[in-house]
Formats: C-alpha cells, structure tokens, sequence
C-alpha cells in the first residue's frame, strides 16, 4: 500500500473468496484478490518479449557485455593498483605503531579508514569480474525467462510468486488505492531494458517510426555496471534456486 502499510490476506470461508486488506487507521482499503492478482498480471505483461526479437535482443546482451568485460580489464588493473597502495600503508601504519611511533588513538582512528578503503577497491574489483563462459547460453536461458514472467508467475506458488516479484521489483510494489493500480519506484534494470528493446523492435516491426537504442543506451551505460551486475545476478540467484538452468 502507498500508505506504508502491508496488505493483510483473509478469506471470507462463506463465499470461499480471498481479499487483502490494510489495517492502518484511516486507510482501511479493502480489495479482492483475484482483482489486485489481475492487475499484477498486466503489470507482468508489460515485461513480455516478442519471440521474434529475441534472437536481436540476444545480440545486443551479449555485445554489452563483451564491451564491459573489455573495459573491466584497465579499471581492474587501477584498482589493483590502489589496494597495493592500500596494503603498504596498512603495514606502514602497523609497524609504527608497534613501534611506538604513534599513539593508539591515532591508529584505531587511521586502521578503520584504511580497512574501509580496502573493502571499497576488493568490492570493485570483484565487480570487475565479468564471467563470460557460457555466456551465449546463459543469455538464451535468461531472455526465455524474462519472456515468459508472466506465464510463470500465473503457474507459481506463493512462494515462487514473491521470489518473482522481488526479482523483478528489488524495493517492492506498491497498490494505490487512488489510481486503483500498482506503483513501483525501482525495475530490475536488465528485464526493463529487455522488454523496452523488445518494444522498440516491435514498433519498427508495425512500421511505426521508432528509435531502438542498443542495451547500454538503455540501461545508462557501463557507468551503472553495479546496479546492472546486481540485477544480472538477482536473475541468476532466481534461476538457480529453482532449478530453471533447464527450463523450456
């Protein structure tokens, strides 16, 4: 609910009819659920890929992150660089301490920046590594099932269904009550880019004028690599955890 609050699930056993509800005084909305499951259906229609763009699609995946593997090598190498730096200035810092050159308080003050830094340049350089084996066969798994959400999300359990929506909306969906329909203030990167490229092939595909940028244009770049590597591997995480590696 955008009034902050979580929908309550009941059921009226008399009419066998399931509703959610919120319990926040004032608000006090009340829908069924088959309505609000209807409507989430064509949330998750939205996301549905033409199956004649997906070979196209696929093409532009796997040049994007070709490219980011490429430009991944020169900012690894600096990175590398720096927490070499970091290391020397760490042991630096320990042996004059042990020393006697300097008080405590001044090395609890300057080894927590110092590890900190570390954390940060290990943290990008494992964002570096961009795994490229089987990549053509991954990206044929992941567009099939970006493709076919909706499908799935129709056949799922409850559990699935909230693995579903968490990978695809990571700060979660909002009903309001106002506009009678779903909010949503953040989409997995990969599966808006994927769907609005599939649009923008359709839309030549009917002839209408349309600009169909490639996937970094889409997703803002390889300047957004964390933000695009986290939403790759929350599609992984998705794949792996229910058994998907063969999905047909």
């Amino acid at each position: 609910m955008t009034c902050g609050t979580p929908f309550t699930g009941y059921v009226v056993k008399k009419k066998g009819i399931y509703y959610y509800k919120c319990n926040k005084k004032g608000c006090k909305s009340n829908r069924n659920a088959d309505v609000l499951h209807g409507k989430f259906m064509e949330v998750m229609l939205d996301f549905e890929i033409n199956k004649l763009y997906r070979d196209p699609i696929k093409d532009e995946l796997m040049r994007y992150m070709i490219k980011v593997a490429d430009d991944n090598q020169g900012n690894e190498k600096l990175f590398k660089t720096q927490l070499t730096e970091i290391k020397k200035k760490i042991e630096t810092l320990e042996e004059r301490y042990i020393l006697g050159e300097i008080s405590q308080d001044l090395y609890i003050k300057f080894i927590e920046k110092y590890r900190i830094e570390k954390s940060v340049i290990e943290e990008n350089i494992a964002k570096c590594n961009v795994d490229l084996s089987n990549l053509e066969n991954q990206i044929d798994l992941y567009l099939l099932i970006c493709g076919c959400l909706p499908a799935i999300w129709k056949e799922a359990s409850y559990q699935r269904k909230l693995e579903i929506q968490e990978m695809v909306f990571p700060e979660g969906i909002m009903y309001d009550r106002e506009i009678d329909n779903y909010r949503t203030t953040k989409i997995n990167s990969v599966i808006l880019a994927i769907s609005q490229l599939s649009r923008g092939l359709e839309g030549i595909g009917k002839g209408k004028t349309a600009c169909v940028s490639g996937f970094s244009n889409v997703v803002g770049g390889t300047g957004n690599l964390s933000k695009i590597s986290n939403d790759f591997k929350a599609i992984k995480r998705f794949v792996v955890k229910n058994n998907l590696q063969n999905f047909v």
